[in-house]
């Protein structure tokens, strides 16, 4: 597995985590416990969730950390979209952000449809090692097996 700081979607989410962080620090005080602790709680497991997968002992749950971080991406942008419905993010600042977050959900796409095939392939090649040696087994145990002896020619009168 690859060390997750290597990995370029977890630094684009790192470091866009930390630019929501700032960007919630402008939101309405009175929104402290409601959109921003919702949005730095969904803009933060994007990258965590990078991290996490990382270390999975098997692709199959790598894929699925990824998947995690994608509705993470979906929810982020759908608390995004309430700020600006709500009139608390307007103008460029808010559109950059928004147009980032969704390089960042197409790029976790693609790896975690990488990660998968990864994984299908690994299982594939598990099972095809899985039937060779079953079958290797299988004639080495059929050839030890003794084969009687021919029986003797039968005699013409």
């Amino acid at each position: 597995m690859k060390a997750f700081r290597k990995i370029r979607v977890y630094v684009r989410s790192f470091d866009f985590g930390v630019r929501t962080y700032q960007f919630c620090k402008l939101l309405p005080k009175g929104e402290m416990f409601g959109i921003s602790s919702q949005l730095r709680r969904a803009v933060l497991s994007i990258s965590t969730n990078i991290a996490e997968g990382s270390k999975a002992i098997s692709q199959f749950d790598h894929a699925n950390f990824l998947n995690i971080s994608e509705k993470s991406t979906a929810e982020a942008q759908h608390l995004y979209q309430f700020c600006q419905a709500l009139g608390y993010a307007p103008g460029a600042p808010y559109e950059q952000l928004l147009e980032e977050l969704g390089w960042i959900a197409r790029m976790l796409h693609a790896y975690r449809v990488k990660v998968y095939a990864e994984a299908v392939r690994q299982e594939k090649m598990s099972r095809n090692r899985q039937n060779a040696s079953t079958l290797q087994r299988s004639n080495v145990s059929t050839n030890s097996i003794p084969t009687p002896p021919s029986p003797p020619p039968a005699a013409t009168a």
